[in-house]
């Protein structure tokens, strides 16, 4: 939640599963433990985000910073939980995280995987080339698993966080870039 300038073919290709430019627009369907309501984020500002130069999204759920650097996709900050450093959400190859997470007065060492792959997905009606990436999250007593497809040329299509076996929270594409 659901992520600028980029050199080469590879990452062009990269960056366009996470469109960020001025004004871009999301709406989402957000699912959670006992609500469903429509959420809008909008990018709003260029900040860095770790490595990368990325956008500060606000939106119904809280802000969000991501940003692409080498092909992969950071946040520093998801729907109000920060992460430093920042968290790969994307990345082509397998990769590990570890650092902390905070939200409010309430911090943790974690450590992540990040695995990607191809998949196909309904767009429209028509089935549609996509990324689905998998974040492991662990730390002490903790387990958390975030799934978030990725649409080139839309961005998130849809995001799924499961803490242990219980999903928390499900978003699903409304509309956007």
């Amino acid at each position: 939640m659901a992520a600028l300038a980029a050199v080469g073919g590879c990452q062009d290709q990269a960056t366009g599963l996470m469109p960020l430019s001025k004004k871009a627009v999301w709406t989402y369907s957000v699912q959670g433990d006992f609500d469903t309501y429509v959420a809008t984020l909008k990018a709003a500002d260029r900040v860095p985000v770790g490595p990368a130069e990325g956008w500060k999204l606000d939106g119904t759920m809280g802000p969000s910073r991501l940003g692409w650097a080498g092909g992969t996709l950071y946040a520093s900050e998801l729907a109000g939980q920060g992460f430093e450093p920042p968290l790969p959400l994307y990345s082509p190859s397998p990769v590990r995280w570890k650092g902390r997470w905070s939200m409010g007065n309430r911090s943790a060492e974690l450590e992540a995987t990040v695995e990607s792959k191809k998949v196909k997905e309904q767009v429209a009606g028509r089935s549609t080339d996509a990324v689905m990436s998998v974040v492991q999250l662990k730390g002490r007593g903790f387990s958390s698993r975030l799934t978030t497809w990725f649409v080139p040329g839309i961005g998130v299509y849809r995001q799924e966080q499961r803490t242990g076996d219980r999903r928390t929270v499900r978003l699903d594409y409304l509309s956007g870039p």
